[in-house]
């Protein structure tokens, strides 16, 4: 996991991922609620899309052109739905991981205002 700032992300590193794979998860606590941290996923993605989808994505962004006056139609929008399509959007998480997924979401929930907890 990197701490490189993002929009609307956090800095402060977790300890560990708490879901270690096949993609790890790192879970780290906001004022309002919890951070999942799938960035090793999205990397996977990014990487996949990069090496089997380079003319679908230059196809959409031919199709996206910001100086087109609006028609009323949205190509690129379909082109996008199509390369979702494609691709998967499930991240799994395996046996004893996913309870640890949810206890680490359930201490965190439970430091919420109003949750029976303090602010985090």
């Amino acid at each position: 996991m990197t701490t490189t700032a993002r929009a609307g992300a956090t800095t402060a590193p977790a300890a560990g991922p708490t879901v270690t794979g096949p993609h790890p998860i790192y879970v780290r606590p906001i004022p309002a609620g919890a951070v999942l941290d799938v960035e090793a996923y999205a990397t996977a993605l990014v990487l996949y899309l990069a090496r089997e989808e380079v003319d679908a994505l230059a196809e959409i962004a031919d199709a996206y052109d910001a100086n087109r006056p609006h028609d009323g139609h949205r190509p690129e929008a379909f082109l996008v739905e199509q390369l979702v399509a494609r691709i998967s959007t499930d991240l799994p998480v395996y046996g004893g991981q996913v309870l640890q997924l949810a206890e680490r979401l359930r201490q965190i929930g439970e430091q919420l205002p109003g949750q029976g907890g303090t602010a985090a």
